[in-house]
């Protein structure tokens, strides 16, 4: 483990390798159900030349659970080092860590006398030189910054302690508390491993300085800085008043294995931001003692997205005294510390349209539906929304009041009502409209991070159109960023997310009704997962011979869960343009009306500043994004964040809302 000593350069000192067949037999593919190894005879011989890769994919959670037993990770009573497993990979400990009795927080004697301690560094570890220990509490990381540290492991008893693995990795994940808070459903995007600083049989140079030899353990080298031990003992035992020390490198990847996702989604394999309060690692105590310093990103109170370098020792339930209420030897997780890294990815570019595999999928749905009602004599035709008389007469009149066809806008249309005597006549028409087009701002980070707050000012040209003898009055206009938070909690999502899933591109009605994320996909969904089981129920699956798969996506968009913050934008500026440039209106009424043959208009601007968002219904508001945390826009297979801008105006006799896409980008 010899290095020469010198400025630490992470991409030049780093060693690229492929882990051998022993290292991977002892580290990644330690399985559930390993035998009595005889941990004091010699480890294997280590083979320069058989190199085995690295994967970090993570069980699926849609594959079914083994059945109960299989939580008991029992210890064989035979054990061949050379035999192989089909399914190795899904039987190791490193993907069923969390099934193991954790006696971290146990009175258990030998566990409360190990310590594990993680420390991060700025730059690389080197043996030898002093680090620079950083709280990386008050970094965000992003794609490509490495996270540099140290494990240190000591035995503070008298007796030595054995263990069976040492682990270093870096995880993300992805937890959902159940209604009860009691059930916790887990998982895991990412999973790298630190070959290097876990156990392992074989001594593999670390640094492109290393020139140290494979066959060699290395038992003994400590490092002059602080004189720790950098070799575990062959054996697999922390003697007693030993402090070993375990450097670790990680590199936050560019995106994830293409195979964490199911459906193959671009969106889904991109890096994702940390979201939400991990409620089951930090005590609620430790919680409303720092309420007020809390980075409220408007997430679900029973969800989050965390990343973490965690350190585990695992060993065996007999080595610990501790028993678990069966014959079998099982194995515990002895010791683990768990430090939490804040993720913020940078901004990823994507030059397809989502909405393509989305109609295909709809299509695929509505024609399985019209098949199965084609065996019924179409007995039962395929559901959809019902459109009253009333909005089908509005749509006909605006259709025919219509000067231009302007596809590329976003547009609200309402009947404009007289109320006189109990009753109210329609007088005309009045429609408020944009350009279509998605709004981008930079993504600002919370206080604690003393970044200042980016360009967050936004302009919205604004059509505001009547038809009739007398122009209406515009009694307000006001503005809220909408936060959608999309949430599944069993199967993954199989779409990606667009705007015209948000709101409709024109809604046209004769009076308000909900245009939102729910109405447009999760009602609609939950139709077609309606009419696929009565079709099931009254043809039989045998017949109608639907997928599977196809079935599961649908019951996953019938049953997602979605949460709404609405956040007011005050201090609106109204802009008009003219030959002169811009005049600017702190009010709507002050600008006047044109008239042409057919309609009264007002052209103007709403520019506004975002970061002048607040959250409503609260003696104290909070308000600003260095305050209010909005996250970059992501989706995953189990959680989205979105954002739009809702647009209320209110005249004498009509309410429009009109809906404008952002997106909060790094």
């Amino acid at each position: 483990m010899s290095s020469d000593y010198g400025p630490p350069n992470e991409n030049s000192l780093l060693n690229n390798i492929l882990p051998s067949y022993e290292m991977f037999k002892s580290t990644i593919s330690l399985e559930l159900e390993p035998s009595n190894e005889n941990f004091l005879v010699d480890p294997p011989t280590y083979d320069d030349y058989e190199m085995t890769p690295v994967s970090s994919q993570t069980q699926s959670p849609l594959e079914e659970q083994p059945p109960s037993d299989s939580n008991n990770l029992y210890v064989d009573d035979y054990f061949d080092p050379n035999q192989e497993n089909d399914n190795s990979w899904q039987n190791t400990i490193l993907t069923n860590v969390d099934k193991l009795a954790n006696l971290t927080l146990e009175q258990n004697s030998p566990s409360n006398q190990l310590n594990v301690n993680i420390k991060f560094t700025e730059n690389v570890c080197q043996k030898g030189i002093k680090p620079v220990i950083i709280d990386p509490s008050n970094k965000e990381f992003t794609q490509g910054d490495y996270i540099h540290g140290y494990i240190t492991m000591e035995n503070t008893s008298n007796e030595p302690i054995s263990f069976d693995m040492v682990y270093v990795v870096f995880e993300g994940t992805l937890t959902v508390l159940e209604t009860n808070l009691t059930s916790i459903i887990k998982f895991k995007f990412l999973n790298m491993m630190d070959l290097f600083a876990s156990w392992s049989y074989a001594n593999i140079d670390r640094l492109v300085t290393d020139n140290g030899d494979p066959h060699d353990w290395c038992d003994g080298e400590i490092d002059p800085y602080d004189n720790t031990l950098l070799a575990i003992d062959v054996k697999r035992i922390f003697e007693p008043h030993v402090k070993y020390k375990r450097f670790f490198t990680f590199k936050i990847p560019e995106k994830l294995l293409d195979d964490e996702c199911d459906h193959s989604l671009p969106m889904h394999t991109q890096i994702i931001p940390t979201f939400g309060i991990d409620k089951q690692n930090i005590p609620p105590s430790v919680i409303l003692a720092n309420k007020t310093n809390q980075i409220k990103d408007l997430s679900f109170i029973d969800s989050n997205i965390t990343y973490s370098v965690d350190a585990r020792v695992i060993g065996r339930a007999s080595k610990y005294n501790y028993k678990l209420g069966n014959e079998k030897d099982q194995f515990i997780l002895a010791k683990q510390v768990s430090c939490p890294i804040r993720v913020i990815p940078n901004h990823i570019e994507f030059d397809y349209d989502a909405s393509v595999h989305y109609h295909a999928f709809v299509q695929s749905v509505v024609e399985k539906i019209e098949f199965g009602n084609s065996l019924l004599y179409n007995s039962h035709p395929l559901l959809s929304p019902s459109v009253s008389q009333d909005t089908m007469k509005i749509k006909q009149l605006y259709n025919e009041t219509r000067c231009d066809t302007k596809s590329f806008q976003y547009e609200a249309v309402q009947p404009f009502k007289k109320k006189s005597f109990g009753s109210s006549k329609n007088l005309g028409i009045v429609s408020l409209s944009t350009d279509k087009k998605t709004y981008v701002i930079q993504y600002t980070p919370p206080t604690k991070f003393g970044t200042e707050i980016k360009d967050t000012e936004v302009i919205i040209p604004i059509e505001l159109k009547y038809t009739g003898k007398e122009a209406p009055e515009v009694k307000s206009i006001d503005v809220e960023l909408v936060t959608l938070t999309v949430q599944s909690k069993k199967h993954s999502i199989p779409i990606e997310f667009t705007s015209e899933m948000l709101f409709n591109d024109q809604e046209i009605t004769s009076k308000p009704i909900a245009n939102n994320f729910d109405s447009i996909i999760i009602h609609k969904f939950q139709n077609y997962l309606h009419e696929l089981n009565r079709l099931i129920k009254e043809c039989g699956n045998e017949t109608l011979k639907i997928e599977t798969k196809q079935y599961r996506d649908v019951k996953a968009l019938a049953s997602l869960k979605t949460k709404y913050i609405n956040l007011p934008i005050s201090d609106l500026l109204f802009l008009t343009q003219s030959k002169d440039g811009f005049g600017s209106n702190a009010s709507i009424k002050s600008i006047p009306w044109e008239k042409d043959d057919q309609w009264f208009k007002k052209k103007f601007f709403i520019k506004m500043n975002l970061n002048n968002c607040g959250l409503k219904g609260i003696d104290h508001p909070i308000r600003g994004l260095n305050k209010i945390t909005l996250v970059p826009n992501f989706q995953t297979c189990y959680m989205a964040r979105l954002y739009y801008l809702k647009i209320n105006l209110k005249t004498n006799g009509a309410l429009l809302i009109l809906h404008v896409p952002i997106e909060i980008v790094k």
